[in-house]
């Protein structure tokens, strides 16, 4: 970085950077520029509540992409409810809700029968993501898949921080998922977020972690049994011999389009697997590989999941009336260019003719 190179001058105070210098270096960092003059760092916190967080307290100290693809997800959720509102939207398959009391095997059950979701249909990566988003949304919650910051592939989001986040306003939801994160983990976000969604509860879904509260527990057991069903991994685990469990484990894994470590703890819930167990049968079942970087092109495609369907439909067609001005909707869809908007737009008008 060339207009940083006295950086290191900058911070043991032997020179001062101009202001237009700072302003950059603010800029670069995605920080407000009235930060770089404190003394010390601010401690930040994302004003959601992180459920797998121990004391249920706000994330501390976001990433400047984390916090842009909250804001975003909020003026979007936003200008949805106000859409439906003006519009009468009506959700198609309104969900069931449940209360920490529920039991969430049994809530999983009900889901499932209510989406139409069919364990180990779709266990192909993409197909299984892809297909549950749209079961979602059917039921009138807005879904959103990106592994980027607006549609700026040099702003990849990092798994490590968050795998997903639900937003909630006035009985309107929204999820957002980590797409860069793994395929199989993307399906256990969904579902978790979806259970947060039930639950009426917002929340910043991370790594897992001892000592989760008790929603996170409810997501979680409300996502294993949804994904991975109890009566699935006892028919096919009774088929293996004690001393084949990695198999079953793959298998089991392979047509849910579940991760390994998932199955495991599923085992270990159901009490198949021994928990002493896990850890060393995960490392030997697992299959981890480099997660998929996104490798350029803001084409329609790629901005379809990011933004989801239900808002796109919404999106098209409002534009152009008092309540989305082709500016605002520019902003909501990450586009610079009025162009790519339109074009974005007419096909999913054409896809809905």
């Amino acid at each position: 970085m060339p207009e940083f190179k006295r950086i290191t001058s900058w911070l043991d105070g032997s020179q001062q950077p101009t202001l237009r210098q700072a302003e950059a270096l603010a800029a670069k960092a995605g920080t407000l520029f009235p930060y770089l003059l404190l003394d010390e760092p601010i401690e930040e916190k994302v004003d959601l509540p992180d459920f797998r967080t121990v004391g249920s307290v706000g994330l501390k100290n976001p990433s400047s992409d984390l916090k842009q693809v909250i804001e975003d997800c909020r003026s979007r959720l936003d200008w949805y409810v106000e859409y439906a509102q003006e519009f009468d939207v009506q959700q198609d398959k309104p969900l069931p809700t449940y209360t920490l009391e529920s039991n969430p095997e049994q809530a999983a059950k009900e889901v499932r029968n209510h989406l139409g979701w069919e364990p180990g249909h779709y266990a192909l990566g993409e197909k299984a993501v892809a297909q549950l988003s749209r079961l979602i949304e059917n039921t009138g919650v807005l879904v959103m898949r990106s592994s980027v910051v607006r549609n700026n592939t040099h702003r990849p989001l990092d798994p490590e921080e968050f795998r997903g986040f639900t937003l909630i306003d006035r009985g309107f939801s929204l999820i957002f998922v980590n797409a860069q994160d793994t395929k199989s983990a993307q399906l256990f976000s969904l579902a978790h977020e979806l259970g947060h969604v039930l639950l009426g509860e917002p929340g910043v879904s991370g790594e897992e972690i001892d000592g989760a509260p008790d929603i996170e527990r409810w997501c979680n057991r409300f996502a294993a049994e949804f994904l991975i069903p109890a009566s699935y991994f006892k028919h096919v685990w009774k088929k293996f011999p004690h001393q084949h469990q990695k198999d079953a484990i793959a298998t089991i894994a392979h047509r849910l389009g579940v991760s390994p470590a998932a199955t495991v703890w599923r085992g270990v819930d159901l009490k198949l697997i021994n928990r002493e167990d896990a850890h060393e049968l995960i490392e030997e079942c697992s299959y981890f590989g480099p997660i998929k970087k996104t490798s350029g092109g803001n084409g329609i495609n790629n901005i379809r999941p990011r933004i989801g369907e239900r808002f796109l439909s919404a999106a098209a067609d409002a534009v152009g009336t008092d309540l989305l001005p082709l500016r605002d909707a520019m902003y909501y869809l990450g586009v610079k260019k009025e162009e790519s908007a339109r074009s974005l737009l007419d096909s999913v008008r054409k896809a809905a003719a």
